[in-house]
């Protein structure tokens, strides 16, 4: 497996928060590279792996290319000599490693956390989320409202007296 990981350097230090603006302006300035939005076209997604990733390591902006990413990264990370975040320009400067890690199983156990949030998707998952993003909303209102109503004792029918 090879690992691309550049870190663009710059005058300043970034909270986690900036990978998504990161990962909006590299999708942008890359949109005919789909591996650097994973999107098809403006309504249709690639679901599948992202090979080229974006993060925040120790306020430094990060992009990582994992195999066929990586190789992309390569080809084209100089063309950033500055990034647009919000309104403002960056002038960034990447500093290039390139690791080729192997994979194992072991029973050491390792510590981690999320920096950032994160949840795990593919498409299964993407579609419940939206599906629970949209009726969880309605479900909620729906709950309150009908605390707001004064239901009598005996509902009556007209088949029942």
């Amino acid at each position: 497996m090879k690992k691309v990981d550049i870190i663009l350097k710059s005058d300043r230090k970034f909270s986690n928060s900036a990978s998504e603006g990161l990962r909006g302006y590299c999708g942008n300035y890359f949109r005919n590279i789909v591996q650097f939005h994973n999107h098809l076209d403006e309504l249709s997604f690639n679901y599948d792996f992202s090979y080229i990733q974006y993060r925040v390591i120790d306020g430094d902006l990060a992009i990582m290319g994992i195999d066929k990413g990586g190789d992309i990264l390569l080809e084209h990370i100089e063309e950033l000599k500055s990034i647009k975040l919000g309104e403002e320009i960056i002038d960034v400067e990447p500093e290039i490693t390139i690791t080729f890690p192997t994979p194992e199983v072991t029973d050491k156990m390792y510590k981690y956390k999320f920096e950032t949030l994160w949840f795990a998707l593919n498409g299964v998952y993407n579609f419940w989320c939206w599906y629970l993003n949209v009726l969880t909303p309605f479900l909620v209102f729906f709950k309150k409202k009908m605390r707001q109503v004064n239901f009598p004792d005996k509902i009556k029918s007209p088949n029942n007296n």
